[in-house]
């Protein structure tokens, strides 16, 4: 059924794609967590036919196109013009971007136009970029060494960053908050995580917290 789900999300919204690698990256925790990687492994060949039946109706579709050979140019796809290198530099800065938009939502768009978020070329010029870097190997580290829970809501948080940061799949746009959506719901629970850990923890403080979470919310 659920790979059943996965066909229907292709066909609603191409980017639900991005379920295949974070339902192996789950099933992979899981399967770590008990011990029971053969099951996990035969569960995964479950969504392949849902694939093989969605790249079908692409390449019916767009022929030739199906996997790229897009023609980019400058205004609509800066990004496609540099190194791997510099993109990298430009995915750390819009990891830092994201989560900042999310705890402070201000200056949003529905559209970025060319340059309105100049490229980084040099990270050591970016200290946004440095402070993303930061961010994106704290968020690797829970998927390694954190909790289960906490690994599942990283998992959420990463991996679809990973296809819309245009560094290893180079797409129109460089960035846009609506990309931000699905992602977002990794970082809201990582979020009701750290908060559950610190009210155990200092159950003293747990009105402050309220008082907190009463603010967020108006925020």
């Amino acid at each position: 059924w659920a790979s059943f789900v996965f066909l229907c999300a292709l066909l609603s919204k191409e980017f639900a794609v991005v379920f295949l690698p974070l339902i192996g990256l789950l099933m992979l925790i899981e399967a770590v967590e008990t011990k029971r990687l053969r099951k996990y492994v035969k569960t995964g060949f479950y969504y392949l036919p849902p694939l093989a039946i969605y790249f079908l109706l692409r390449y019916l579709t767009l022929g030739k196109y199906t996997f790229g050979g897009f023609v980019f140019d400058r205004v609509t796809a800066p990004l496609a013009f540099l190194s791997l290198k510099e993109r990298f530099f430009n995915g750390f800065l819009s990891f830092f971007l994201y989560l900042k938009k999310s705890f402070y939502p201000t200056d949003l768009s529905p559209d970025y136009s060319f340059n309105q978020i100049p490229a980084v070329r040099n990270i050591f010029s970016s200290p946004q970029a440095i402070v993303g870097l930061i961010l994106l190997l704290g968020t690797i580290a829970m998927i390694i060494f954190g909790r289960k829970k906490l690994k599942i809501a990283a998992s959420i948080l990463l991996v679809p960053f990973i296809f819309i940061s245009n560094t290893l799949f180079v797409t129109s746009g460089s960035f846009a908050e609506r990309w931000w959506y699905f992602p977002s719901f990794g970082l809201a629970v990582i979020a009701a995580i750290l908060i559950d850990w610190l009210a155990n923890k200092y159950k003293r403080l747990q009105p402050a917290f309220l008082v907190f979470l009463l603010f967020l919310a108006v925020w």
